[in-house]
């Protein structure tokens, strides 16, 4: 049997595993992919925002860089 991915977290999820305010949240996710302080998020039509529970987890455990140097070395890394 196929297993299935794990869901993808709306905003008030995500502000609150990382212990942030949403507003915070929604002013990261404006800010551009290579900037400080960048959160790996998906676009989801024009208005929609969703976030990848694990995705968050390896970014915060690869110590938080900014998402395209974080999605850069997660390209090269081979698949464990």
């Amino acid at each position: 049997m196929t297993k299935l991915p794990a869901p993808l977290w709306d905003l008030k999820s995500c502000a609150q595993y990382l212990n942030l305010s949403e507003r915070t949240v929604q002013r990261a996710i404006k800010l551009p992919l290579d900037a400080p302080g960048s959160i790996p998020f998906l676009r989801i039509g024009r208005r929609t925002v969703r976030f990848d529970g694990q995705e968050l987890a390896a970014w915060l455990k690869a110590g938080s860089p900014p998402v395209s140097i974080f999605r850069a070395r997660k390209m090269t890394e081979p698949d464990k």
